[in-house]
């Protein structure tokens, strides 16, 4: 089963939960 618009949401939320950590590692 080929789900694109998933596996696109994924790669998506996964660059947010790494751009708040650095958020979050900036803000100390």
């Amino acid at each position: 089963m080929r789900k694109p618009i998933i596996a696109g949401n994924w790669k998506m939320h996964y660059k947010i939960d790494e751009a708040v950590k650095v958020a979050h590692e900036l803000k100390g």
